[in-house]
């Protein structure tokens, strides 16, 4: 097993330049974001995320990306975006560089997923918003199965994340991070039907319900 299987990767790497410049110049946005966390397993506190998994969020607002960069800056993320932002020129080569995986979102995009679930198993994160595009609203009602299909090839877990964007631009950002769903908990074929997907989505779609809900008590 590598040591990217391991969740080990190199501390310098020429591969991985872009994204490693992308995030300390990042940094700086702790300061704004000031981030108060909490978990719903008190015991994972103040670790850190080691391994392959998929970060599931809900997605308020464009600085979303960049919030959840910040919140997990000591991991190298990527992220799946639309063929809209990564076929313009010089931004699509930019992306690539950031870490962005192009998905076309008309299509069943398999070199995307498959690209996708290479770099789980070399036990990198993969930052997905499964609600399939900008939601303003606060409650999470609705999620596609991607995220499901992707962590369960891979076998790697999904961890959710719940967040709004403050009111004001000086207030503390805030996050509740649930526990890890583990598919195959919850199905135990290796290629689930249709059924199973939402089964599977409607216990996701619960989890993250769940992480919204400690967040209104926790902080609103």
């Amino acid at each position: 097993m590598t040591k990217e299987a391991n969740g080990k990767h190199a501390i310098l790497h020429p591969r991985y330049i872009p994204m490693d410049v992308a995030r300390v110049s990042m940094l700086p946005l702790g300061i704004k974001y000031r981030t108060k966390k909490f978990f719903l397993n008190a015991k994972e506190h103040g670790k850190t995320i080691k391994g392959g998994a998929v970060i599931v969020a809900n997605h308020t607002s464009f600085e979303d990306p960049l919030f959840i960069t910040n919140l997990l800056w000591y991991r190298r993320l990527y992220f799946l975006a639309g063929e809209v932002l990564m076929d313009k020129r010089p931004q699509g080569i930019l992306l690539r560089g950031l870490g962005c995986i192009r998905i076309d979102r008309n299509i069943s995009d398999i070199d995307a997923i498959r690209t996708a679930v290479d770099k789980l198993k070399r036990g990198h994160l993969l930052v997905m918003f499964p609600q399939g595009g900008i939601k303003r609203e606060k409650d999470v009602e609705n999620i596609k199965a991607g995220a499901i299909l992707i962590a369960m090839q891979a076998k790697v877990p999904i961890i959710p994340v719940y967040t709004m964007k403050p009111e004001k631009w000086y207030m503390r950002r805030k996050a509740v991070i649930g526990e890890p769903f583990i598919c195959s908990e919850h199905c135990k074929r290796k290629f689930p039907s249709v059924t199973d997907l939402n089964h599977l989505s409607e216990k996701l779609l619960s989890e993250m319900q769940r992480c919204e809900e400690i967040y209104q008590e926790k902080f609103l």
